[in-house]
């Protein structure tokens, strides 16, 4: 199902050179597919879409879509009781599934046939958070129950641990090949976001005066975003946006919200979600383009009855962008694609307007 939401055109006074800033409507694509209830997605990769979805009486199954709704491949694996799809690039896909009680990092490329298993020796759980064309990384639980962030590079064996010392447990959320992006518990049990070069000895804290906490959760080139809170931001959790260092952070909390979270980037594109309540969650999905002035709330070209929305995903080439949203009629969140339709050109705005005036002047 595909709906068209037009977003106002800006007052010709206030684009004064006839061009809007950005898009001016977005196409919404309904993602749920037939069979599942409720979906969620996370990921996306030219026309393809990754994540997930629960049906009436099965768990949670890792899907592949095409676009639409009906156009998917459910890559749960033979033996898996569920599976979650967290990560997608070109004809690699990324993610976790649950067998025999324990769940494991899997590595798909385009079908269920074809998962890999990540979960490494001496690992009891471990979970696929991120991807580029070389690496894969994410997190696994030891056998003290520690959490530590993982980098592979397509089989379970590669698996090298990132764990600074100085850190108790962490996690990798994002890669770009060369580096990575997550968070670790530092020594007084806050979470630092961390920014890794492939070793465990390579991490850079990220956390920057006045916060008390930050993670980070996406990276693409030379930037990375996630979020954190302290005493400069009231203890409200803001997104934020570094370029490898902590000094380099810039505050993306866009106006009249008190929290967000920029959950992923592509190009000089974050997406992630802004909200006022955390107790009832009025989480609204969020589009910028590096600066809090930037920020479009998505949920403004949703209709009504979608009462919340959270974005996951941001192709920066298309402007595709992909997320969920809580449909208050069915009780269900489910999976939603945004695509901007691009505006008018200039020049076609001029001419419709010359055509205008040189009528009203006969």
């Amino acid at each position: 199902m595909k709906i068209i939401s037009t977003k106002p055109l800006l007052s010709l006074a206030a684009t004064c050179g006839l061009v809007c800033t950005g898009f001016c409507q977005y196409n919404v694509t309904y993602l749920n597919p037939s069979g599942f209830t409720e979906s969620e997605g996370h990921s996306l990769s030219g026309a393809d879409q990754l994540g997930w979805g629960t049906g009436p009486s099965q768990n949670p199954h890792a899907i592949l879509w095409n676009g639409s709704a009906n156009s998917f491949v459910d890559l749960n694996p033979n033996g898996f009781s569920a599976s979650y799809g967290n990560a997608l690039l070109g004809n690699q896909q990324l993610g976790y599934g649950t067998i025999n009680g324990a769940d494991q990092a899997l590595l798909w490329s385009g079908s269920a046939g074809s998962s890999i298993n990540l979960n490494p020796s001496g690992f009891t759980n471990s979970y696929g958070r991120g991807l580029s064309a070389s690496n894969q990384v994410g997190d696994g639980t030891d056998a003290r129950g520690d959490d530590h962030a993982l980098l592979w590079t397509g089989t379970a064996a590669s698996a090298i641990d990132l764990n600074p010392a100085s850190f108790s447990a962490s996690a990798a959320f994002g890669t770009n090949g060369a580096h990575q992006i997550g968070y670790g518990t530092a020594s007084n049990g806050q979470s630092h976001a961390l920014y890794w070069a492939g070793t465990a000895a390579s991490a850079i804290d990220l956390n920057p005066t006045g916060y008390s906490a930050t993670y980070g959760a996406g990276i693409d080139g030379n930037t990375e975003v996630g979020s954190g809170y302290g005493q400069i931001t009231n203890y409200y959790n803001h997104a934020l946006l570094w370029h490898g260092t902590a000094a380099s952070m810039v505050d993306l909390q866009p106006t009249n919200w008190l929290y967000s979270q920029a959950w992923a980037v592509s190009g000089n594109e974050e997406v992630g979600w802004a909200f006022n309540n955390p107790n009832t969650l009025d989480l609204h999905a969020y589009l910028w383009t590096g600066t809090a002035a930037s920020g479009i709330n998505l949920q403004n070209y949703l209709p009504s009855y979608y009462t919340t929305s959270m974005a996951f995903a941001v192709d920066s080439t298309t402007g595709d962008v992909l997320g969920e949203a809580f449909n208050s009629r069915t009780g269900q969140d489910e999976a939603i694609l945004w695509q901007p339709v691009p505006e008018p050109s200039s020049f076609v705005l001029l001419g419709g307007i010359v055509l205008v005036l040189l009528k009203k002047r006969k």
